[in-house]
């Protein structure tokens, strides 16, 4: 399959900032907090957007417009994984969370299209499921395709169909366990010489087996169709290990045969990767940065950087892992009603298996000004005309965007 890998990403990122020197940002800025105003379940999440206007970015590059939403909310914190693929044949399928009637968006459901190695078909004039849901996640199985999404109460939609690009979808529930029968926010990646294992991550909406919330496995050994892993924690992810994890909060890298792993990163947990060499019979954890706080509960803490939760994996050819993540700034101040974050620390951060895990509790491990020392920082924010310092245009975050 010829899919653009991360790594790829990454060279091509580091050849275009080599132009530009890097800059450290101010002390005062460096310094600016705002609260944390994530929001992750839809109940807390005002259901009415006001419609984004299509904003003309100016350049001239080859595009085609897939399809359209209001619904903006298309991840609550990693970008989103698994959206689009790209077969060895030259066809490529899209999907998206789509929602057009912004008073409530009863219409939001899967976006899908399809290109056939000549045309992109026409924009959908509605989602692929006959129910709402949101967030979903694409793969092949087979000669044919699956996109699995989430319900809001009954657990996962899967959506499933025997020829890519056409032909009816199949639709069934994939719930939850018994008392978190509403997962929620999968993301999924199939392995295998024919892409028939299907393997999946999903969210807990409320506390189960002592985590707020838990992430649990799946896997489908026939292209979606049955479940001979449900409900699955994972070593090394179980209450003794954490408090809990958050909403889209991991993703996954493309799998290498047999070889599946994915990612989890956010500024309250551990950043690690969970690897299995046997398509999710067995599984290594691969600590990349350990949080200075580990079970953090809400208590007090000093300020560290950390990741922001963008976090990426990729195999290279020779099977080695590769990731690039986004960095920031967090802290919990005793008697505050939420952690913050800083809004002008920024930053892409690069590691593979070759080198050490952050470790030892140090609070300024993932401190840009380090990272740009160490060799592993490949992103920052830019000197756009070259005078030797940042600019900016005003330093008012009254209304900033709900970022973590």
């Amino acid at each position: 399959m010829k899919k653009l890998l991360l790594l790829s990403c990454v060279i091509a990122l580091a050849f275009t900032v080599t132009a530009q020197d890097y800059v450290k940002l101010p002390k005062q800025l460096k310094n600016m907090a705002a609260p944390d105003m994530k929001s992750v379940k839809e109940a807390v999440n005002p259901v009415s957007q006001a419609a984004n206007p299509y904003v003309n970015s100016g350049r001239a590059i080859n595009e085609f417009e897939l399809g359209n939403t209001f619904y903006d909310l298309q991840s609550n914190t990693s970008a989103p994984a698994n959206r689009f693929y790209r077969y060895e044949d030259g066809t490529m399928a899209a999907v998206w969370t789509r929602g057009i009637n912004t008073s409530g968006y009863a219409d939001r459901g899967t976006g899908y299209n399809y290109f056939n190695g000549a045309d992109w078909a026409a924009a959908p004039a509605a989602r692929i499921e006959t129910v709402r849901t949101g967030w979903p996640t694409y793969a092949p199985q087979g000669t044919g395709e699956l996109v699995i999404a989430h319900h809001d109460i009954q657990g996962l939609v899967v959506s499933r169909r025997d020829t890519r690009g056409s032909g009816p979808w199949s639709q069934a529930i994939l719930a939850g366990p018994t008392g978190a029968v509403d997962i929620s926010w999968p993301r999924m990646v199939s392995s295998g010489e024919d892409h028939m294992t299907i393997n999946l991550i999903a969210m807990t909406y409320s506390a189960y087996q002592g985590l707020d919330l838990a992430m649990l496995y799946y896997r489908s050994i026939d292209g979606g169709q049955t479940w001979d892993k449900q409900h699955e924690i994972l070593p090394g992810m179980t209450s003794a290990d954490y408090t809990g994890f958050s909403g889209d909060c991991y993703s996954w890298a493309e799998s290498k045969g047999d070889t599946i792993a994915f990612i989890v990163a956010d500024n309250w947990t551990d950043m690690f990767v969970m690897k299995s060499p046997d398509n999710g019979d067995t599984w290594e954890k691969i600590m990349v940065w350990e949080h200075p706080y580990p079970m953090w509960n809400n208590e007090p803490t000093d300020t560290f950087y950390c990741p922001d939760g963008a976090a990426h994996v990729a195999f290279d050819k020779s099977g080695k892992l590769h990731v690039a993540f986004g960095v920031n700034r967090a802290m919990m101040v005793e008697g505050a009603a939420a952690p913050s974050w800083f809004p002008f620390v920024d930053g892409v951060a690069y590691w593979n298996e070759d080198m050490p895990a952050w470790t030892d509790g140090d609070l300024n491990a993932l401190d840009p000004d380090v990272l740009y020392e160490e060799g592993k920082l490949i992103g920052w924010m830019q000197d756009v005309n070259q005078n030797g310092q940042l600019d900016f245009i005003g330093f008012d975050f009254t209304n900033i965007g709900t970022y973590y």
